[in-house]
């Protein structure tokens, strides 16, 4: 096994948007590009395949050629992305695994990859400032405890929130609050 010479690559920061650039909802085609990383030996023609068994999910372009990737380097399929079709009946926050499959001459290898589809809050990542925002009203993360959305960050700083929300009032007696606290 000392004597073997090869490659391991893995796939990060994928990237799903729609036609117009935007995040991906139920109903929509989508483009699918990711990094990947080769931790070891150099590739020759590596090819990376995806596949799915969730019934939300349609791939339409199941594989792309990366080629060469030289030890600790890293390259997208930019210049061809995997395609899905995301059902209509997708349910909100939907938590999908992909089963991601690796090829290059007798190197084979897989990985399994969960991306939350059609969900209800949108990661803003512009200029010095990266939130979440989400459909409850809550800013930073969509979810209790750090869950869904990537905090509040200023100039690529550590994430500077646990959460937060919005409180809003029509009148001394009604309030709206999307903040955790006791009743």
């Amino acid at each position: 096994a000392l004597s073997v010479q090869s490659p391991s690559v893995r796939m990060r920061s994928v990237r799903i948007f729609n036609s117009t650039g935007g995040t991906a909802q139920a109903g929509d085609t989508a483009s699918f590009v990711a990094d990947f990383t080769n931790y070891l030996w150099a590739t020759n023609n590596l090819e990376v395949n995806i596949s799915v068994s969730s019934p939300f999910v349609k791939v339409v372009q199941a594989n792309t050629k990366i080629g060469i990737i030289n030890t600790m380097e890293t390259k997208s399929n930019t210049a061809l992305p995997f395609r899905i079709h995301i059902s209509p009946s997708t349910p909100d926050n939907a938590n999908i695994e992909f089963l991601i499959t690796f090829k290059d001459g007798d190197y084979n290898d897989y990985q399994y990859y969960n991306i939350i589809l059609n969900p209800t809050y949108l990661n803003l990542e512009r200029n010095f400032i990266s939130t979440t925002i989400s459909g409850k009203g809550r800013i930073g993360y969509n979810g209790d405890g750090q869950k869904e959305g990537i905090g509040f960050i200023i100039n690529g700083s550590d994430n500077l929130l646990y959460e937060m929300g919005l409180m809003t009032g029509t009148s001394a007696t009604k309030l709206v609050s999307t903040v955790r606290g006791s009743a």
